[in-house]
């Protein structure tokens, strides 16, 4: 086969073959030459019946057809001798019919000559030639995705450029956080230095410390005074007591808590400055002091009385833990309760209003 094809002029592209010479269909004019009769022959046969003679005569049908397309090969196959051959023209075939002789033909010849020079396989044909405008869609297309690359490459570089100053930013502003928290720990230092050294020294108590300096920078803030008006300024207290034992020692500096805030304790501090030292507490820790006072007041009122302080604390101390739940101011209920703390008494004032009298009461806690 391989063999027929060649000599028949068929050529190979990608995996399949083709006649180029098939590409220039000859001329109406041309293949009416070559059978003259035919053209009669089919529009008598066409008109035989109204019925189509095509779907009536099938083999009478297809016979004119196969004539039709072999009078167009014939005039190809001659065009293809006369280009490949040259001197064949000459051969008594092509000097003896008359169709060969004409202007005609030797126009199609060259028209073949040109075909087979510049011949291209159907297969590989450009889309440009085949649909120009659907090839300048593509063009276009692909001109868009190029620029569209491009921008996605300048947006990557930009972000890369966005994330390295965001780095940097982070590096300082992470330098600037290390540099406040070294300052406010050296100001902590500081601060805790002077409070110590304005601890006064007792016989039988802890001797004058002196803590040194904590240095986490290069240039710490220097501390030459005490921040406070005076020692124990708006000390504060715990909030929540172990026992009462804790809470009377801390009333009067003793025990874990001598000497503090200053000495003699909280007792001698409201001594000193009354309500001044305490004047920043809120609501609740104003609350707790005075339950704290009456309770505390309350033992050395009995102490006074000629009672044991061992027996007194520990009975108070029965209270908080079982009855008031490690509560100060339950505590104080549950000692009103069992009439060991008086309650207090209200103030009554007259106030006139409009001309007449009436009792304005005021409580000062429990």
């Amino acid at each position: 086969m391989e063999i027929i094809r060649q000599k028949a002029g068929f050529r190979e592209a990608e995996g399949l073959h083709y006649n180029p010479r098939v590409a220039v269909i000859p001329p109406t004019s041309l293949t009416e030459k070559v059978s003259p009769c035919l053209s009669n022959t089919f529009q008598a046969f066409t008109g035989l019946s109204e019925i189509s003679p095509e779907d009536d005569k099938v083999t009478a049908s297809r016979f004119l057809h196969f004539m039709k397309v072999l009078s167009e090969v014939v005039i190809q196959d001659a065009a293809v001798i006369v280009v490949e051959h040259p001197n064949r023209i000459h051969h008594p075939l092509f000097s003896s019919v008359e169709v060969f002789q004409s202007n005609e033909f030797q126009s199609y010849v060259e028209l073949m000559r040109a075909s087979l020079t510049h011949a291209t396989s159907p297969y590989n044909a450009s889309l440009e030639t085949v649909l120009p405008g659907l090839n300048a869609r593509f063009d276009t297309l692909q001109q868009v995705q190029q620029q569209l690359h491009q921008n996605q490459q300048y947006a990557i570089q930009r972000i890369d450029e966005r994330m390295d100053d965001l780095c940097q930013l982070f590096l300082s502003s992470n330098h600037l956080y290390q540099n406040i928290f070294v300052g406010m720990c050296n100001a902590a230092a500081g601060y805790a230095n002077v409070r110590l050294q304005q601890l006064p020294v007792h016989n039988g108590g802890p001797a004058e410390v002196h803590s040194p300096s904590v240095v986490m920078s290069p240039d710490p803030p220097q501390t030459t005074q005490s921040v406070l008006p005076y020692p124990g300024y708006n000390h504060p207290l715990p909030g929540e007591y172990v026992s009462v034992m804790e809470m009377f020692d801390e009333w009067n500096g003793t025990g874990n808590n001598y000497n503090i805030p200053i000495a003699s304790g909280i007792a001698e501090l409201n001594r000193r400055y009354k309500s001044q030292w305490r004047r920043r507490y809120t609501g609740a820790q104003k609350t707790l002091f005075s339950r704290v006072q009456r309770i505390c007041q309350s033992i050395l009122d009995r102490i006074g009385k000629g009672e044991s302080k061992d027996s007194i604390l520990q009975q108070y101390n029965g209270f908080y833990i079982n009855d008031a739940k490690g509560t100060p101011s339950l505590l104080v209920l549950v000692l009103q309760a069992r009439g060991i703390l008086p309650k207090q008494q209200r103030n009554r004032n007259p106030i006139a209003v409009d001309g007449g009298s009436q009792e304005h009461s005021k409580f000062s806690g429990y």
